[in-house]
């Protein structure tokens, strides 16, 4: 049922700052089924010996190759993956004296690489001649 993994993020905080975690899920383009989802579990305030830490919880859902996924994201901001590294919406943190932190997530869309275009075009090109010697010999 897809692939689920634990991400937490610590932060280390001098100063002030501004954190709302959001869950992001991530739409396959063709047919807006749920591909990946980062699903917050909440914020952690940590005090220690070693100052104030602010820990981010999230689970990341992928799904597998039958398109299953092991969540529904319920109250998620949905995007339209692209193959790229997208950032999230909702996912932004400013901390003093760190400044603003983006979160990213890279969508596994398929994209196919431009030599493999070219690679096929030349394979099709070499069967169409093929094709046409055989049936000018005839």
């Amino acid at each position: 049922m897809g692939e689920q993994w634990t991400i937490t993020v610590t932060v280390p905080v001098t100063g002030s700052g501004t954190a709302v975690p959001s869950s992001v899920g991530m739409l396959e383009p063709d047919s807006t089924s749920l591909s990946d989802a980062l699903v917050s579990r909440g914020i952690d305030i940590l005090i220690g010996a070693s100052g104030v830490q602010i820990r981010f919880n999230y689970t990341l859902f992928s799904d597998n190759e039958l398109g299953q996924i092991g969540t529904t994201c319920p109250g998620c901001t949905l995007i339209t993956e692209d193959g790229t590294f997208q950032q999230l919406p909702g996912n932004s943190f400013t901390f003093d004296p760190f400044g603003t932190v983006n979160f990213y997530l890279r969508s596994d869309v398929e994209v196919p690489e431009p030599a493999s275009g070219l690679i096929l075009a030349a394979a099709l090109t070499g069967f169409a001649l093929i094709r046409r010697r055989i049936f000018t010999d005839l």
